[in-house]
């Protein structure tokens, strides 16, 4: 916990249903102003507690639902979004070799094919095809280059900005 809860009658400190407002932190504050349903438990500590960590439990996921900057589109989306969007890289067809959209995060044969070829090849066979896992290799060796170049880049920048401002 990181809040006291302490009571005091009605006098110079601003209290809501004799809580001591200052000691809290302002979005505990705003949940005992803006709530007079909490008025008829307000006596018990634990359920003040409770409702606190309810808050705080919100605090926790809200910035999922903030608008970001889509850097690749250029669009507003939530936090969510945008972080599922880095998850999907452009690929061909392990088959016909159209362009296709794959997730990093998921090694299903679908996801190395477009629909027809899915279809098709893959839907009722119990056998992966060799181009299928032949894709999947080339798709994790892409994959790991595109995070080395990535990481380099991100040292880079680092040892870049640290030159620059370091006191020594």
């Amino acid at each position: 916990m990181h809040y006291t809860i302490k009571r005091q009658n009605k006098g110079r400190t601003k209290t809501r249903f004799g809580i001591v407002l200052s000691l809290l932190k302002p979005r505990y504050q705003r949940i005992l102003m803006k709530n007079n349903v909490i008025k008829k438990n307000s006596d018990d500590d634990r359920f003040i507690s409770c409702l606190f960590r309810i808050e705080d439990s919100r605090i926790k996921v809200s910035y999922n639902r903030r608008p970001f900057i889509n850097l690749e589109t250029r669009e507003i989306s939530t936090y969510t979004t945008v972080k599922d969007s880095y998850k999907i890289l452009d690929w061909s067809c392990a088959f016909c070799k159209t362009s296709i959209k794959s997730r990093i995060d998921k090694f299903e044969s679908d996801n190395f094919c477009c629909n027809k070829c899915y279809a098709y090849y893959i839907k009722d066979n119990n056998k992966v095809s060799q181009l299928v896992i032949d894709s999947m290799v080339k798709f994790t060796d892409h994959y790991k280059q595109i995070l080395l170049k990535t990481q380099k880049q991100f040292i880079k920048y680092i040892k870049k900005n640290e030159k620059r401002h370091s006191l020594l």
